[in-house]
């Protein structure tokens, strides 16, 4: 497993570099993106690229389309200690696999890696719960034409569970969670867990015409 973290704060990136290698995870680390694609065309392609939100030259947004774009289905988190929804949402919709928050623990952080580097999304809970005053999951659930079963397994989603997990709590065969899920996808017009989440959690109605039901 090869991560490389892109981060122009040497302190920070030494550290989050000498954790990873303290778990077993090959890790490296550059100051920009630039310095980012010249490694991973050079020396290696890592399961997992850790991407600072904010840098002085190419920012972590603008980055996650340029990796993509030179690098396609290259895993991506975003790093920040920025947790405004707005960055995480941009990022998820521009392809992130994932947002680590730096205020994160240690032990919540390698496992969050662990879990990317397996491939599957990861967005903390507590981030994607938030709720403005006037924008809640019932009224999401109504914008996109959601049925109550589907609206269950979003909420159930929502908490990071696993499809087995969700059919086992809501008394279902797994089967149908991702048939379920499938339903979801096209009416939020999305292609990932991380961005039906997303978008349920944290759209606000103005935003509803952009995310037309199917």
């Amino acid at each position: 497993m090869a991560v490389l973290v892109v981060d122009d704060h040497p302190l920070v990136t030494k550290a989050l570099v000498h954790l990873l290698e303290s778990d077993g995870i090959d890790a490296a680390s550059v100051t920009s993106v630039p310095e980012a694609l010249d490694y991973i065309k050079s020396v290696r392609k890592p399961e997992l690229v850790i991407l600072d939100a904010h840098m002085p030259d190419i920012d972590g947004l603008a980055g996650i389309g340029i990796l993509q774009s030179s690098f396609p289905g290259l895993a991506i988190a975003l790093w920040s200690g920025d947790e405004q929804q707005e960055i995480i949402q941009k990022a998820i919709e521009k392809g992130a696999l994932g947002f680590l928050s730096k205020a994160m623990s240690i032990r919540a952080i390698i496992p969050a890696i662990h879990l990317m580097l397996a491939g599957e999304p990861y967005l903390p809970v507590h981030l994607m719960t938030r709720k403005s005053n006037s924008w809640n999951r019932d009224e999401a659930a109504q914008s996109y034409n959601l049925t109550p079963r589907e609206h269950a397994v979003l909420d159930e989603l929502a908490k990071g569970l696993s499809n087995k997990e969700i059919a086992r709590n809501l008394g279902i065969e797994e089967i149908t969670v991702k048939l379920h899920l499938r339903a979801i996808y096209k009416k939020l017009s999305v292609k990932s867990r991380t961005q039906a989440i997303s978008i349920y959690c944290n759209s606000h109605p103005a935003d509803t015409s952009q995310h037309s039901p199917i």
